[in-house]
């Protein structure tokens, strides 16, 4: 079956688990789950006790399955609607985690895509839990997604062409993405991509968010070997285009 598929990984996940103690990975993950929950649910949340906040699950239709450096988000079908919720779950999880929490990049792909589910034990207590996906899209997204050489994310060829002439769409085009060209390892395409902001930026607002930009590229002990500071970079040159 046709679904969008976003496909996301982490930039230095690899260091992020060697350069530093249980305590400090036990928070951090609770981070990461935290901005894909809050993300799949839009930033709407349900209070569980006197003070205590969390993501407001219910009524989500998006698919995710998150495993080690990999995040990935799907709909239950190809509908308009499916896929403009699927966009909008993208961009508040592409922007959170590249200004505040960790660096990823990842793409949005219109394409073939199926995942079989499950758990069972035995009578000695053993667990049989599948977790297979299987299709085109997974193949396209984790190729497309492996080449990008910045901390962002692209929409493929195949979703434009897909929504292209649909006003929903068009609507969320205008507010939340942006035509670019878009640094690859070894070329560069023009293609759409997620917005890091709304609006525009004045020098201050730059600057602000171009240190956030470093300190997460940064956090967690990572270090800055020249591919990475080449991704931070491209990463901040995409956003010098919000600059007014």
């Amino acid at each position: 079956m046709k679904s969008f598929i976003a496909y996301f990984d982490y930039l230095g996940y690899k260091e992020f688990l060697l350069r530093n103690s249980e305590m400090r990975l036990k928070d951090r993950a609770n981070h990461i789950l935290r901005d894909i929950e809050m993300s799949l649910s839009q930033d709407k949340t349900k209070q569980i006790s006197p003070g205590k906040l969390i993501a407001d699950l219910d009524g989500v239709t998006i698919n995710c399955l998150n495993i080690s450096d990999t995040v990935i988000f799907w709909t239950k079908n190809d509908s308009l609607a499916s896929c403009i919720e699927l966009l909008n779950v993208c961009y508040l999880f592409n922007w959170k985690q590249i200004l505040y929490n960790f660096p990823v990049r990842g793409c949005v792909i219109y394409d073939n895509f199926e995942f079989i589910t499950g758990q069972s034990y035995n009578a000695a207590g053993a667990v049989y839990s599948p977790n297979l996906m299987y299709g085109k899209g997974l193949l396209h997204a984790h190729e497309k997604t492996d080449l990008l050489n910045w901390a962002g994310t692209v929409l493929d060829s195949s979703l434009i062409e897909k929504v292209w002439r649909e006003e929903d769409f068009q609507t969320f085009l205008n507010e939340k993405l942006i035509l670019y060209k878009i640094p690859y390892k070894t070329f560069y395409r023009k293609e759409y991509a997620l917005r890091l902001v709304k609006g525009s930026l004045n020098q201050d607002m730059f600057n602000s968010y171009r240190e956030d930009i470093i300190r997460v590229f940064e956090s967690d002990n990572k270090s800055i070997p020249p591919s990475v500071e080449e991704k931070m970079n491209n990463t901040i040159s995409f956003l010098e285009m919000f600059k007014e």
